[in-house]
Formats: structure tokens, C-alpha cells, sequence
């Protein structure tokens, strides 16, 4: 990890809050090298996935009148907002929930497999269908391919719908 010191343009030491807990750092040089002091300067967030953990700072907003805000830092903002920080401001970690995990029970509860070759044909198709210059013909409109399979709007239709009737 690179903490290189920094020259009067920017802070020499800053400070990581996290559930209560404070610490001073020296700024990182890049994004992902502040999650990664953070997971370090925190043992707790060792197990954490990264790209669930961002970095936040207090803001004042002026309008009718002055509030504080939070405010994520994004990961390109990074290198430039760390020169602007203040000798010991404080940086929130935040980590955020993971997404939903879906989990398949039974062949049942997952879509069919389709073949990888013939879905990218008629996905295409599909696509451009709806082209102005390309007007479908007779034999585009049919709903199964030559071979006989059903085409992929038909087949992915057939199953959310044996799935929707399943809830019901």
C-alpha cells in the first residue's frame, strides 16, 4: 500500500470512523487503497467483501440555510477530494448490505437451459426486428425455429408463466 507524505496541499493524517471507533491514517493514493486500510486498520471488516465497503464524508450545504450532509466518495473522485480534506477529517466507512442471493432449490425453480448458439441468433434477430429499415417477413413472425424449437421469447414466456401460476 502506498501512503506516500503528502505536501501542504493536502492533509498529512486523516482520520477512519467506523462503528464508533476512530483512527488516524495517512491518505492513501488511490480508492481502493483506502478500502484496503480501512479493512486493515479494522479487523472486523477483514472478512468484508471491499466492494461493499465505501467512504463517506460530513459536507455543509448552504442554502436558506446550512445542513450537513453525507457524502459518498466515489472511486475516481478519490485522488483529487484527498488534497482538499482538512488536517484530521474524519472519513465514514459504510458498509452496505450485499444484494439478494438467490438460491435454486429443485431444477424446478431455475430456468431452462437453452442452447448458447441459437439464442444469440434469435436474440439478434429479435433486436433488430424492430428496425425501421428491416421489415419482418412471413417466416420471421413464426413462433418456432427451423428446427422446431420453441423461439426464446416463447420459451422464457412459458416458464415465468408456469412460475407465476405456481404463486397463485
Amino acid at each position: 500500500m502506498s501512503q506516500t507524505a503528502r505536501t501542504s496541499c493536502g492533509p498529512s493524517i486523516v482520520t477512519y470512523r467506523w462503528n464508533n471507533q476512530l483512527v488516524y491514517v495517512k491518505p492513501t493514493d488511490t480508492y481502493e487503497e483506502a478500502i484496503e486500510c480501512a479493512r486493515k486498520e479494522f479487523p472486523q471488516l477483514s472478512g468484508v467483501d471491499p466492494e461493499l465497503i465505501s467512504l463517506e464524508v460530513k459536507v455543509s450545504v448552504r442554502g436558506d440555510r446550512t445542513e450537513t450532509r453525507k457524502v459518498r466518495i466515489g472511486a475516481s473522485a478519490w485522488n483529487g477530494l484527498t488534497f482538499s480534506l482538512a488536517q484530521y477529517e474524519i472519513i465514514d466507512i459504510v458498509v452496505m448490505p450485499p444484494g439478494p442471493r438467490v438460491i435454486v432449490q429443485d431444477f424446478d425453480d431455475a430456468p431452462p437451459n437453452y442452447p448458447s448458439e441459437l439464442d444469440s441468433k434469435e436474440y439478434n434477430e429479435f433486436l433488430h426486428s424492430g428496425s425501421p429499415s428491416r421489415k419482418r417477413s412471413p417466416s420471421n413472425s413464426r413462433s418456432t425455429t427451423p428446427k422446431g424449437s420453441p423461439k426464446l421469447a416463447d420459451r422464457m414466456l412459458g416458464w415465468m408463466e408456469t412460475k407465476v401460476s405456481k404463486l397463485t
